[in-house]
């Protein structure tokens, strides 16, 4: 048969089998032939432009031969079985080295492994050093069907295995693999992964809400031929994902992979055609070196995604891996995915109350409830760590329903007199159901509206302002105070007052600590006070720590305040103490 070996090595190549590690699914095949065949050595080979490779070998001690003096080599030139009965009286392989030494093969036959496209990638063939004047026609049926299996097995392992149907490129899996498989061949003292996001995750959900999915994976394909262009010996490109990819880079000096970066950061600055449309995104770029950055090659993917994680949060076109940002990272990976655990355990999460003072005539008439985790690994986890990693996860209903039930319970033991504070998230306001949970849970505990405040910061608010309107006024209809946390470190805070139909503004402690010495934080926290005054809002200073500022909000006429100066975060137990001894 005439072959196109060009082509016959591209789609060997785009097999992505050569220099891969052993696998069961092949193994099992070669087994099975050797079984049948009743022969001491079976392989499944692939040719290379220079050598015969196995990946897959029972019988032999050697991992591929020169291809010049494969018997495949022969055999890819057929549509079928090719057999040599005796070696020794065949003038193509009597001289040949595997016959006049190691292995002394005398009979061979073997069946070309034809890929969907009619390339011969190389063949399956069974081996014996007794030659076979006959062949049993049965052996060479089943031989045939299990090289039938094996090319079945490529194929499943490219479809569905290591390869992305849309990019047709390497998946993470053959990343995964490709990396494991450099690593045990110690055949590199470096080799480093690069990952670049295309476009930031908000940028390519607008593309395919404008454009639809049709389009969309016409810009992946665009993108994949402009990207394939980096890949060259040593450095393969692979599609982790939607609008993620990446480069295993082998055997290449810092100045070379700086210069492949420097490529790929002008791949991704120019547009991206989608059909017919130049499209162009904030594309970023995180890279990471074995063993510089990470001596473990399986943490190598995950410590490249930490770096592109530090170029988005820097909104800076490329970043190197940082082991600090990394370990802090894992840490929010740990918090975030032990949350759950924490939410059904009785020992780790738990409340505390702030008190809440009018400074008119310094006495307490409600508490702030303040959620706490204490970690049995971590310790003491704040809640600005927590609650900022658990905010737009389902997890943050979960954290409101839990403080909510807590809290409830806790306030059946008070006096009904005292108001309670809950701080709710953006999800809570977004939320459906939020309302009528709040109103069953009041029922179910028989805790009125008076008792209750709910504190919102106006950058939740900001979010969804539509959505967040509606729920509070909702809140407003049972009767309960709505007051507005932190108010005064948001965005375009002024203007919002006129829209969020709040009870009162919790003036955050930022401006609060250093009054009355700090001059401007003095102003602007009077600013507050009279631009309450005048909208008939009520006042909460929040972090008063000295008798000074204590004293002086006194004198400006701020209406309630909490802080250490009065009492720092309590249990129950603590509360009811502090309480009697006042």
């Amino acid at each position: 048969m005439p072959i196109d070996e060009q082509k016959r090595l591209a789609a060997l190549k785009s097999s992505k089998l050569l220099d891969t590690l052993p696998e069961a699914s092949f193994d099992a095949l070669t087994a099975l032939a050797q079984k049948i065949c009743g022969t001491p050595i079976a392989l499944i080979t692939l040719l290379d432009d220079s050598r015969q490779w196995f990946k897959s070998n029972i019988g032999l001690p050697i991992s591929q031969t020169s291809k010049d003096i494969s018997f495949c080599r022969h055999t890819i030139r057929n549509d079928s079985v090719f057999v040599v009965h005796d070696t020794l009286n065949h003038h193509d392989f009597k001289e040949n080295p595997l016959v006049t030494g190691a292995p002394h093969i005398r009979f061979y036959a073997g069946v070309p492994l034809i890929d969907k496209k009619g390339y011969a990638l190389g063949a399956l063939c069974v081996i014996d050093t007794e030659p076979r004047e006959k062949v049993n026609a049965t052996h060479i049926k089943s031989l045939i069907d299990i090289a039938s299996l094996v090319i079945d097995q490529i194929n499943m392992r490219l479809t569905y295995g290591f390869l992305d149907p849309i990019t047709e490129l390497p998946n993470r899996l053959k990343l995964q693999h490709d990396i494991k498989s450099t690593f045990q061949k110690q055949s590199s003292e470096r080799f480093d992964v690069i990952i670049a996001d295309l476009a930031r995750h908000e940028q390519y959900t607008s593309l395919l809400q404008s454009l639809g999915h049709e389009n969309s994976d016409r810009f992946l394909r665009s993108a994949t031929e402009k990207l394939s262009k980096t890949e060259n010996k040593n450095v393969t490109v692979y599609n982790l994902a939607v609008y993620r990819f990446a480069w295993l880079v082998v055997d290449h000096t810092q100045e070379e992979v700086n210069a492949l970066l420097a490529q790929i950061q002008d791949y991704l600055q120019e547009p991206f055609m989608c059909g017919p449309l130049p499209v162009t995104f904030d594309g970023v770029i995180g890279v990471a070196t074995y063993p510089n950055d990470i001596t473990e090659p399986n943490e190598l993917i995950r410590a490249a995604a930490s770096a592109l994680l530090d170029a988005k949060k820097n909104h800076i076109p490329l970043a190197h891996y940082d082991v600090n940002n990394d370990r802090s990272q894992q840490r929010s990976f740990q918090v975030l995915c032990d949350l759950p655990e924490a939410l059904q355990s009785t020992e780790q999460l738990y409340m505390l109350y702030q008190p809440k003072i009018d400074l008119q005539n310094n006495t307490c008439v409600g508490v702030e409830a303040l959620l706490r985790w204490r970690h049995p690994d971590l310790g003491m986890i704040p809640p600005d760590e927590f609650i900022v990693l658990a905010e737009h996860t389902a997890l943050m209903t979960q954290i409101t329903d839990w403080v909510i039930n807590s809290v409830f319970k806790q306030m059946t033991y008070w006096d009904k007199k005292l108001t309670v504070a809950i701080n709710i998230s953006i999800e809570d306001l977004e939320s459906p159901n939020f309302v009528s949970k709040l109103k069953n849970c009041m029922q179910q505990y028989q805790i009125t509206a008076e008792r209750l405040e709910l504190e919102i910061t106006e950058t939740a608010f900001m979010e969804n302002p539509k959505e967040a309107t509606k729920t509070i006024d909702e809140i407003k209809a049972l009767g309960i105070a709505v007051s507005i946390d932190d108010f005064g470190t948001g965005q375009s805070n002024i203007s919002y007052l006129k829209h969020i139909n709040g009870d009162s503004l919790k003036i955050d402690k930022v401006f609060i600590q250093q009054i009355p010495n700090d001059k401007k934080d003095a102003l602007l926290t009077l600013a507050i006070l009279n631009i309450a005054e005048t909208m008939n809002l009520g006042v909460i200073a929040e972090g008063v720590e000295t008798k000074a500022a204590f004293d002086w909000l006194v004198d400006k006429g701020c209406q309630l305040a909490q802080g250490y100066y009065m009492s720092k975060p309590l249990t129950p137990k603590q509360f009811t103490k502090w309480l009697q001894e006042r």
